[in-house]
C-alpha cells in the first residue's frame, strides 16, 4: 500500500494565448475545474500505474470537497483518510499559455489543517510506502516521517513546492525527488560543496541524507544517485508538441512511487516515471492527463534503457 500524505485541492485552469502583464487583463480561451493538489495528483498517478493508494488529507465541507472525493473514489483511491473540515477546500488557479508554460496561484484553505495526527498508526507497517510533498507544514511532515520510520515503512518525498525541510526530515527519508533548481537551492542551504552538475548534486544530497536522490531535468529526463553511491541517467520522450507541463512533476512522482512499491529497481522505475511525465505534457491538465499502465508500456522502447554513470 502507498500512503500519500498531502494536499487536496480544487484545480481551476484557464487557457490563454499569452500571459497578462502588470495591471493587464487577458481573455481566457477556456476554463475548467478539476480535482487537484499535489497529494491527490500523485495518488492518482500512482493508481494509474497499478498501485493501491490511501490518501491522507483534508478538504472543506463544500462543493469542491464533494467533487474531489467523488473523483478520487472513482479512480480507486481509499479516501477514508481525508478529513472534512470547516472552511473552504484549497484551490490552485493555473494559467497556461499557448506554449504550454504555466503560472499558478495557490490558496491552502483546509490543507493548512493537515497534521500528522490524521495519519493512523494502524496504516503503517514494513510493507507500506509513505509519499509526501512540501506544501504541508514542515513540522507535520517531520512527524509523519518519524512515525513511518518507527513502523519500518519506506519513505519518499517530492521536495516541491518548498525546500523547507529539517535535517531530521532528510535523515528519515529513503527517496528524495527534487527538480534541478530546487536541488541547487537545497545543496546551498546544506552547505554542500557541489557544482551545478545535476548528478553531482544528487550525489551530495544522497550522501547527506543517506538516501536515494532523484533529480528531474524536465525535457532532459532525470538523474539519480542511489544509497549505495551508484549514478544513473534516464532520458525523456522526445515530444512533437508540448501542450501543458503543469502535471509532469506529479505524474513522475506518483509513477515512481508505484514502481518502487511494486519492487522495481530504481533505474527501471525512473524510466517508467520519465515516460509518464513526458506523456502528461501532451494533454491539458494534471489528473486528466496522467497516462495509464498500458500507455506507458506502449512507449517503453521509445527511450534508451537507463545508463550507469561514473561518479
Amino acid at each position: 500500500m502507498i500512503i500519500v500524505f498531502g494536499a487536496v485541492s480544487a484545480d481551476l485552469r484557464f487557457d490563454v494565448d499569452i500571459f497578462p502583464g502588470n495591471n493587464e487583463a487577458v481573455e481566457a480561451l477556456s476554463y475548467v475545474v478539476t480535482p487537484g493538489g499535489r497529494g491527490a495528483n500523485q495518488a492518482v498517478a500512482a493508481i494509474r500505474s497499478g498501485a493501491k493508494v490511501t490518501l491522507i488529507g483534508t478538504a472543506g465541507k463544500d462543493c469542491f470537497g464533494d467533487k474531489i472525493l467523488t473523483r478520487l473514489q472513482a479512480e480507486g483511491a481509499v479516501t477514508s483518510g481525508i478529513s472534512r473540515e470547516s472552511g473552504t477546500t484549497g484551490t490552485i488557479t493555473t494559467i497556461t499559455n499557448k506554449h504550454g508554460h504555466h503560472i499558478a496561484v495557490t490558496s491552502p484553505g483546509t490543507n493548512a489543517l493537515l497534521a500528522a495526527k490524521h495519519l493512523s498508526d494502524e496504516l503503517l507497517n514494513d510493507k507500506a510506502l509513505v509519499l509526501l510533498q512540501t506544501d504541508t507544514a514542515s513540522e507535520e511532515n517531520e512527524a509523519v516521517l518519524a512515525k513511518a520510520k518507527n513502523a519500518r515503512a519506506r519513505t519518499m518525498m517530492n521536495l516541491a513546492p518548498s525546500i523547507d525541510m529539517t535535517k531530521k526530515t532528510l535523515d528519515n527519508l529513503d527517496y528524495l525527488i527534487v527538480n534541478q533548481g530546487q536541488a541547487r537551492q537545497l545543496a546551498r542551504k546544506l552547505n554542500l560543496d557541489v557544482d551545478s552538475n545535476a548528478l553531482k548534486m544528487a550525489q551530495g544530497l544522497a550522501r547527506q541524507g543517506k538516501l536515494n536522490c532523484i533529480v528531474t531535468l524536465g525535457e532532459r529526463g532525470c538523474v539519480a544517485v542511489t544509497l549505495e553511491g551508484i549514478g544513473w541517467t534516464v532520458e525523456a520522450l522526445r515530444l512533437e508538441k508540448v501542450v501543458d507541463t503543469s502535471g509532469a512533476e506529479d505524474s513522475y512522482c506518483g509513477t515512481l512511487a508505484a514502481c518502487v512499491q511494486a519492487g522495481m529497481p530504481l533505474p527501471r522505475a525512473m524510466k517508467r516515471a520519465s515516460i509518464a511525465a513526458s506523456l502528461t505534457c501532451t494533454k491539458k491538465g494534471a489528473q486528466n492527463a496522467f497516462p495509464t499502465l498500458d500507455e506507458i508500456d506502449k512507449r517503453i522502447n521509445d527511450i534508451p534503457d537507463p545508463k550507469q554513470q561514473e561518479l
